[in-house]
């Protein structure tokens, strides 16, 4: 390995290796399988299978909804292969992703860290909605603790695996129920969820289905804010002005000059909330 990429991948925030490393290659496997589904493409191994960037360059066509230019569609060389990545990595650098320390000989030579460095840019991006990672955590706690919060979750890591949030037993049919009545894919496997090695990062790729835009979550959060905004109809949480002054009169109106007063109000307070401060933090509101 040069010294350039391996100074890359120690510049990375990634713990030391082990039994973490396979988890989040096993969820983000499955997570370019789940996004590669209308393609009609499986891949084995996320490490190995986008190597020669044909692959890659399908995902990335199906993220953007976009053609990209320039793929070779059946490398036989090195070089070919590095043009696919380049062509890929560019569109997606066009599209908004940002890639730190990651180039296409990185993905070449199928270097772990840096390939999962590489989809978690896109999970980022694609599912999270490119939100900073600590704001996104803080919006993923607050719905948690609107929808469970008896179980007091902190985090994505250890109050998933010491029995607080779920217990290993439950695991299998509460992820089973998630997806017949959600449509939330699997990418995590239960015995992961409840593994003393769950990384932070495949804890939020599988959470952040609930609470992305569509989600069950995200709905459910919506139809309970949309009736208190009229006359102004909300279809959704993009941060507009609009939308800003809708959800700070709803806080105001429900939430400061009206405590809540029953149970599901209580269970939305806190995600509400996060909203409010999310909207001020954005357009720079004086609450």
């Amino acid at each position: 390995m040069s010294l350039a990429r391996k100074s890359r991948q120690q510049g990375l925030s990634f713990r030391n290796q082990g039994e973490w490393l396979q988890i989040q290659r096993n969820t983000f496997t499955n997570w370019v399988n789940e996004n590669l589904r209308t393609r009609g493409i499986v891949i084995d191994d996320v490490r190995t299978d986008l190597s020669d960037g044909v692959t890659l360059v399908a995902l990335v066509e199906a993220l953007i909804k976009e053609k990209v230019p320039g793929a070779v569609p059946r490398p036989s060389n090195q070089y070919q292969k590095l043009q696919n990545i380049t062509v890929a990595l560019d569109a997606l650098s066009k599209d908004g992703v940002k890639l730190v320390n990651i180039d296409s000989s990185d993905i070449v030579a199928a270097e772990l860290k840096l390939v999962l460095a590489l989809v978690w840019a896109l999970v980022h991006r694609y599912q999270v909605g490119g939100m900073a990672l600590t704001q996104h955590k803080a919006w993923l706690l607050a719905w948690l603790h609107a929808v469970i919060p008896d179980c007091s979750v902190t985090n994505f890591t250890t109050d998933w695996n010491d029995g607080i949030a779920l217990q290993l037993e439950n695991c299998q049919s509460a992820m089973k129920l998630a997806r017949q009545n959600f449509n939330i894919p699997l990418v995590l496997r239960p015995e992961n969820l409840a593994s003393a090695d769950l990384d932070e990062l495949s804890a939020i790729t599988y959470l952040s289905y609930f609470t992305r835009v569509g989600g069950p979550g995200y709905d459910a959060t919506l139809q309970r804010v949309a009736p208190r905004t009229l006359p102004v109809v909300v279809g959704n949480f993009t941060v507009s002005v609009v939308v800003v002054v809708v959800i700070v009169v709803v806080v105001d109106r429900l939430y400061v000059q009206s405590p809540p007063c029953n149970s599901r109000d209580l269970g939305l307070y806190p995600l509400v909330m996060t909203l409010k401060t999310k909207c001020y933090y954005f357009y720079n509101l004086k609450s």
